[in-house]
C-alpha cells in the first residue's frame, strides 16, 4: 500500500491528496515509526486542511489521543483550528486558538503567533462574544516585535476591522494602510529566508476590504 503515498523518503507524511486507501497506508506507516510519530501526524494534518478538512481533524484527534507530545501540542491546536475555520466551525476554532495561546503561556520560549491568529479570526468573523479578549491581546502587541511582515500584517489587519466594527473610522483607516504595508512586503529582510512570514495571495479577499477601510478604493 506504501505506493498509495506521496513519493520520496521524506514525503509519506506530506500527502496532498486523500482518500479511504490512502489513510490505510499511511497509518500503517505511521504505526511503524519510532520516536517522530508524532510530528508525522501533525505535518500531515496541515497538509489536508484546506481541501480535506475533516481528515485533518480526525489526524488532530488521532494526535491528542495517541502521539500527544508537550512540545507539538500548540502546532496541533493551531492545525484544528485552521480546519475549523474551513468547515465554519468559528467558535470552536476559536477555542482551539484560545488552547493554543494557553499552550503558549506555558511554553514561553515556543511562540507559535497563536494570538495573531485568534484576533484575525474574531475580526474578520466579527465574533462580537470575543472582542473583549481579542482587544486586550492586541493592546498587548507591539508591531516593533514582529520579525515577520505576516505578523504585522494579522495585527493591523484584526484592529482595522474591529475598530471599523465599533464606528472608530479613523483607526480603522489607520491600522488598513499599516496592513496594506505589510501585504505589500516582497521580500522578508532575511537574505537567506527572503520568502519566509510573507503574506500571501490566500489573503487578497481581506487585503481588498482593508483597501476599502484605508479609502484606496471605491466599495462595489
Amino acid at each position: 500500500m506504501s505506493e498509495l503515498l506521496k513519493p520520496g523518503r521524506d514525503n509519506w507524511y506530506r500527502n496532498e491528496q486523500w482518500s479511504f486507501d490512502i489513510e490505510s497506508a499511511f497509518l500503517t506507516k505511521l504505526n511503524r515509526t519510532r520516536g517522530q510519530g508524532h510530528q508525522y501526524l501533525r505535518i500531515q494534518a496541515d497538509h489536508l486542511v484546506d481541501y480535506f478538512p475533516l481528515a485533518s481533524l480526525r489526524l488532530i484527534d488521532l494526535y491528542f489521543e495517541r502521539w500527544s507530545d508537550p512540545f507539538s501540542d500548540g502546532s496541533a491546536y493551531v492545525c484544528r483550528s485552521q480546519a475549523q475555520v474551513v468547515l465554519h466551525q468559528l467558535e470552536r476554532a476559536a477555542d482551539s486558538l484560545e488552547a493554543a495561546m494557553a499552550w503558549q503561556i506555558s511554553n514561553p520560549n515556543h511562540q507559535i503567533g497563536a494570538e495573531k491568529k485568534y484576533c484575525l479570526l474574531v475580526a474578520e468573523h466579527a465574533m462580537k462574544n470575543r472582542y473583549a479578549i481579542a482587544k486586550q491581546l492586541l493592546s498587548q502587541a507591539d508591531l516593533a516585535d514582529e520579525v515577520f511582515p505576516l505578523g504585522r500584517f494579522e495585527l493591523s489587519a484584526a484592529s482595522a476591522l474591529i475598530s471599523a466594527d465599533d464606528g472608530e473610522l479613523d483607526s480603522a483607516e489607520y491600522s488598513a494602510n499599516r496592513a496594506i504595508l505589510e501585504a505589500d512586503t516582497i521580500t522578508s529582510g532575511f537574505p537567506r529566508h527572503s520568502k519566509a512570514g510573507l503574506v500571501t495571495e490566500g489573503a487578497a479577499r481581506l487585503v481588498s476590504s482593508l483597501k476599502r477601510l484605508a479609502q484606496r478604493e471605491e466599495p462595489e
